[in-house]
Parts: C-alpha cells; sequence; structure tokens
C-alpha cells in the first residue's frame, strides 16, 4: 500500500515510559537549490505533521534538507500558533543558494521582526552571511515604549531586498 509516515515522541513520565505518534506528510519541493555550495543539489522537504485527537488536524510544519542520497542534512520547525510563526524562503543572491528564515511575531502589539540570511555547511549546521532583528510597539496610549521609525525602515528595506531575491518554501 501506500507508504506512510510519522514523527514519535518518547518520555518517561511518573516512571513510566509514554509515547505519541503523529502522522506526517512529506511533499518534495520543486527548485533546485545548492544550500551548502558543494556543486550537488539538496533535497527540499516540506512536512505536515498531525497532531491532536484528530488526525487531520495540522500540529507543525517542517522543513527538511536531504542530501542528493537522502540523508537528513538539516531541519527545522514551524507551527501555525504565534509562537511559531515564521517563513523560510529559498533566496539566490550572486549565482548562490541561501535560506531566509524570517520570524516576524507580534503580542498585543509588541512586535520583535528578526531574520537569519544563511548557508549550510557540510555537516548541516547554518553558516550565517547578515541578520537583523527590530523591536517596536503599536500601542499608542499610556503603555508606549517605542515606536522608532529609522530603525524599522532600513530593516524592514532589507529582508524586501533579501525576499525579491527568494521563493517561499
Amino acid at each position: 500500500g501506500e507508504q506512510r509516515y510519522y514523527t514519535c515522541a518518547v518520555e518517561t513520565r511518573e516512571g513510566k515510559l509514554k509515547g505519541v505518534v503523529w502522522e506526517e506528510s512529506r511533499e518534495v519541493l520543486p527548485g533546485s537549490y545548492d544550500f551548502d555550495h558543494d556543486g550537488e543539489p539538496e533535497i527540499v522537504e516540506l512536512v505536515t505533521v498531525y497532531g491532536g485527537e484528530e488526525q487531520s488536524k495540522t500540529g507543525w510544519y517542517g522543513l527538511r534538507v536531504r542530501t542528493a542520497d537522502n540523508r537528513l542534512y538539516w531541519s527545522r520547525t514551524l507551527h501555525e500558533s504565534h509562537p511559531g510563526w515564521g517563513s523560510y524562503f529559498a533566496c539566490r543572491v550572486e549565482g548562490e543558494d541561501y535560506l531566509l528564515r524570517y520570524l516576524p511575531v507580534m503580542y498585543q502589539g509588541y512586535a520583535t521582526y528578526e531574520y537569519q540570511f544563511f548557508s549550510l555547511s557540510g555537516p548541516g549546521e547554518e553558516q550565517t552571511v547578515r541578520e537583523g532583528s527590530v523591536n517596536f510597539d503599536m500601542n499608542f496610549s499610556e503603555l508606549h515604549e517605542r515606536f522608532e521609525p529609522e530603525a524599522i525602515a532600513p530593516f524592514l528595506e532589507e529582508v524586501h531586498r533579501l525576499l525579491e531575491a527568494s521563493e517561499l518554501l
């Protein structure tokens, strides 16, 4: 039959071994990317993990990069709830492939936006080329702390420059 994949978590609670199993779907993304710049393209895979009591409900998403022989090289996860918000992009700059992680988070008007622009090393470790972040709040009342356009604008201009050369993964 159809091949199925699962994510499993095992822990010890009150002296007993307990486990949880979530079904996942995997989609190999189109495109050819060489994030470690070794001349061999990697396989990029989007993983959707289904969780909770309803196995049809999305629990979280994963992005995996595999070597040409299908070994797991690098992996990160994101979630739909705001602590896990973010996006990954494949970004081509000067003929080289990079990953761009963009994490814009806002809680009740307080924001932290950050990005990391990186390649992967031989063992799959992130090699940061550029990164940045900005904090501000949109609470223009007695709770207002900071809103500095002179800090926000250059950050957003840099992110948008990178996004122009990027493809959402």
